[in-house]
């Protein structure tokens, strides 16, 4: 039994460098960085036992794949230089045509050499993430794909804009920054993966409700904690925690989950095995936002209570069980 305490920490990552440094990161979660996975470390028996299934793993490989590190600087009160760092994923690729690449590369050069074929991307992350984030001023927020670890071949795509329903709002706190790139090779290697998640998300579905274990659920966050290179992390026994009801048997929602999350996770995309949506769900899943301190009620131990620490998804849309 969960009962929360403390306020809502979101997990974005501020630091005083780009890229940050590690021997500066002093994070409160540290006692649990044993439980990352790095993309290279990532296996079968890094699962729990039920779950491990093949499908399974090939779905976190192919998540993974389409997780990014997002990041853009901005200045504070007193004028000194910071860098926020989150996470988020690529959801959806859109082809356009005859318009004028408003990538800041194509923006250097004249209207002869700009590129009248470019891509734009539908990348859901938590709004915290771009709390600090301006239109008008903030001319470096970008997109890192595949930056699986420090010497890997990181691809980078300009963040043209952001939205969201509400910056400050609990109930309202999923947002959506849309990138540009003309590179087609990258555009294809992403459309390739968002179909391969989409059909290995029906296989494990459908295997799942096979299974004995469906009274279990398996939680996967993949994301950069700290601004660093791509973490998974796993959890089990996730709780839907219902905000209102839609019409049309649909419902606004958040989860509670004990995947370790630091700062930096803020977007992360958050799998839940067997959970009650279609592709990446209405109004783009449920992203990592937050964590709150709790207190464990356990009634079947002599030590009634402990304390500890939960994540929180975003809200977002589902169909009802």
């Amino acid at each position: 039994m969960y009962e929360l305490f403390s306020k809502a920490l979101t997990q974005e990552y501020i630091s005083n460098e780009k890229p940050p440094n590690p021997s500066d990161t002093q994070c409160l979660n540290e006692s649990n960085h044993n439980q990352f996975i790095h993309l290279d470390q990532l296996a079968l028996e890094r699962l729990p036992e039920k779950f491990r299934d093949n499908d399974i793993l090939e779905l976190i490989g192919v998540l993974s794949e389409l997780t990014v590190h997002i990041m853009y600087s901005f200045k504070m009160d007193d004028n000194t230089l910071r860098y926020c760092h989150g996470s988020g994923f690529v959801q959806r690729v859109r082809k356009e045509t005859f318009t004028l690449c408003p990538c800041r590369e194509c923006e250097q050069k004249n209207v002869i050499q700009r590129s009248k074929e470019w891509y734009k991307l539908t990348i859901p992350t938590a709004s915290p993430v771009f709390k600090h984030y301006n239109s008008k001023t903030n001319n470096d927020a970008r997109a890192e794909l595949f930056y699986d670890n420090e010497s890997s071949p990181v691809s980078k795509v300009d963040i043209q804009s952001f939205e969201a329903e509400d910056l400050n709002g609990d109930d309202h706190d999923w947002g959506v920054c849309f990138g540009v790139t003309h590179d087609q090779a990258l555009a294809t290697r992403l459309t390739d993966s968002i179909v391969s998640y989409e059909k290995l998300q029906g296989q494990v579905y459908l295997w799942y409700k096979n299974q004995e274990c469906t009274n279990d659920k398996l939680v996967v966050v993949v994301g950069h904690p700290h601004g660093g290179p791509k973490i998974v992390t796993i959890g089990q026994s996730p709780q839907r925690m219902n905000v209102k009801s839609i019409k049309n048997g649909q419902l606004l929602c958040r989860y509670a989950y004990d995947a370790v999350t630091c700062p930096g996770s803020s977007g992360s995309p958050v799998y839940i095995l067997g959970q009650p949506i279609s592709g990446f769900g209405y109004w783009f899943g449920h992203p990592h936002n937050h964590v709150k301190g709790i207190i464990v009620s356990n009634r079947s131990e002599e030590s009634n209570e402990s304390e500890a620490n939960v994540s929180f998804s975003t809200t977002g849309m589902e169909c009802v069980d």
